[in-house]
């Protein structure tokens, strides 16, 4: 989000959501969260914060999981053991 000194905004908009200075959205489905940061109750933009990427690794003996109806940082994909058509957790 910009906007021009003269016409600063005490709120932050992401698709179509309109959040307060420190405010945290989830957006559904997704797994990430969205903050609206400022100063002085004036809105500077958004931060955004998502999952750190996988260890690559042989996917042969390891299943991937997604848990997309949980909220960041819960929904974070994670490579699960599997031995012996058993899921090691």
């Amino acid at each position: 989000m910009w906007a021009p000194a003269d016409e600063r905004l005490p709120t932050c908009e992401y698709m179509g959501e309109n959040l307060k200075i420190g405010e945290i959205y989830y957006p559904p489905k997704h797994c990430f969260s969205v903050e609206c940061v400022g100063k002085k109750g004036w809105a500077e933009g958004i931060e955004t914060k998502t999952c750190p990427p996988l260890p690559m690794t042989d996917l042969e003996n390891f299943r991937y999981v997604e848990r997309t109806h949980l909220k960041y940082p819960d929904c974070c994909p994670t490579l699960e053991l599997v031995e012996d058509n058993v899921v090691s957790y």
